[in-house]
């Protein structure tokens, strides 16, 4: 962003006790003082539905984009997984739509489409959009075909992706039966996790057996930059996300793979 646009992005995390930004807490961290001119100004809130996957209830959402739009901010919604949101609360992407001035959404993800994003908003904005995708290099020519894979998860798979909620749910029951901790609600398809503190080998030897034994690939913690884990503090949190092509015969074979090694070794 500060390469393409020259644009400056401040994080703001949410109030202690609170999953999202409210109202006060955009009022408090916007910059709005022209005459302060060594520090920018605010121009655009953007939010994001769902967040590590947790469902911001719509009146949230609505008391945020309000404050903002006292301000005089624009709003995005980054909505990687909106229907996901959309489906485990019931919301219409409507009532998301009118909060929002552009709502990007990904159609592979949960979608299961093999590629490819969307950005919605008034025509206007989508011309100018299209224009700043062009100076990029982000246009496609003979894009067809991805396009048809799009429409088809959007006419078919939405109503589907409950069943990727009760698999995640699934898993983190079977997991913390097994002595894992899942450090936060199962609202949709994203299941945070630990290894149980006593785990009776070593995490890679636990994941080499599944590898080698059962065809079981698990993902180990989230390391960025100098391995630390962004998404945690603990050492070996873990994301587990389900999706089309993992159905409930998947988590299964998943939990009886590590009950298996796990009870090897105790």
């Amino acid at each position: 962003i500060h390469a393409h646009c020259g644009a400056a992005v401040a994080a703001v995390a949410p109030r202690d006790g609170q999953r999202f930004l409210c109202g006060e807490a955009v009022r408090e961290h916007t910059r709005s003082d022209h005459t302060l001119y060594h520090q920018p100004v605010t121009k655009l809130l953007s939010l994001e539905n769902t967040l590590n996957g947790d469902v911001a209830p719509i009146s949230v959402l609505a008391e945020a984009t309000a404050a903002a739009r006292e301000l005089g901010l624009a709003v995005h919604l980054d909505g990687a997984r909106l229907f996901n949101a959309a489906v485990a609360s019931g919301t219409i992407l409507a009532e998301y739509g009118r909060l929002s001035d552009t709502i990007s959404i990904c159609l592979s993800k949960g979608l299961g489409a093999p590629v490819g994003s969307v950005l919605c908003g008034s025509a206007s904005l989508m011309r100018r959009a299209r224009h700043f995708r062009k100076l990029y290099g982000g246009g496609m020519r003979q894009a067809g075909v991805l396009a048809a894979a799009g429409l088809y998860a959007l006419r078919n798979n939405v109503d589907r992706l409950q069943e990727d909620h009760e698999n995640a749910a699934f898993i983190a029951d079977g997991l913390q039966e097994l002595g894992f901790s899942v450090q936060r609600p199962v609202e949709t398809n994203m299941v945070w996790c630990a290894p149980p503190p006593s785990l009776p080998l070593p995490f890679k030897e636990l994941q080499q057996r599944l590898r080698e034994e059962d065809g079981v690939i698990l993902g180990g913690p989230y390391a960025g930059p100098g391995g630390r884990n962004p998404f945690g503090k603990a050492r070996h949190n873990m994301r587990i996300v389900t999706h089309l092509d993992a159905p409930r015969s998947a988590a299964q074979t998943l939990l009886g793979c590590l009950a298996k090694h796990l009870r090897r070794r105790l």
